[in-house]
């Protein structure tokens, strides 16, 4: 099974990150230092962003309209959808990837969400393929 977490970029703390180092590796997945600052606090955490894009979609079992931009004729964008269905085995041996066909998402192994929802198990919410609905009003 692949999830999805919503959210395009994920900030992790030290141990969040430790998760991802443990469990992919190092060509899949990328860290960058940044900051959270709140009101008298600065919070040191990591940019976490998967390193591979891979296209995601059964086309013959999903229900899509597609996006088609003018300038990138070749690529596919999901504008709207009543059913999405990932191919069998979409991510091999890869534990996270970004979904091409909607590039804002990223796509995670069960075992990548277990180690997540183990150590935050309210931070992230997790979607599986068939309860992703896409209702853009306009990418024209």
């Amino acid at each position: 099974m692949t999830w999805a977490p919503t959210g395009s970029i994920a900030i992790v703390s030290d141990r969040l990150k430790f998760v991802f180092e443990q469990i992919c590796s190092a060509g899949e997945v990328g860290f960058y230092p940044c900051e959270i600052r709140f009101k008298d606090i600065t919070k040191e955490v990591w940019a976490v962003y998967p390193l591979t894009t891979k296209l995601l979609v059964d086309r013959q079992q999903s229900e899509i309209e597609w996006y088609v931009p003018d300038l990138q004729p070749k690529e596919l964008i999901v504008k709207n959808s009543t059913k999405i269905v990932f191919q069998d085995d979409c991510l091999g041996d890869l534990n996270i990837c970004r979904w091409r066909e909607s590039r804002g998402h990223v796509v995670v192994s069960e075992k990548l969400k277990a180690g997540i929802e183990n150590v935050n198990s309210h931070g992230v919410k997790f979607l599986e393929d068939r309860e992703l609905i896409f209702r853009q009003q306009s990418l024209d």
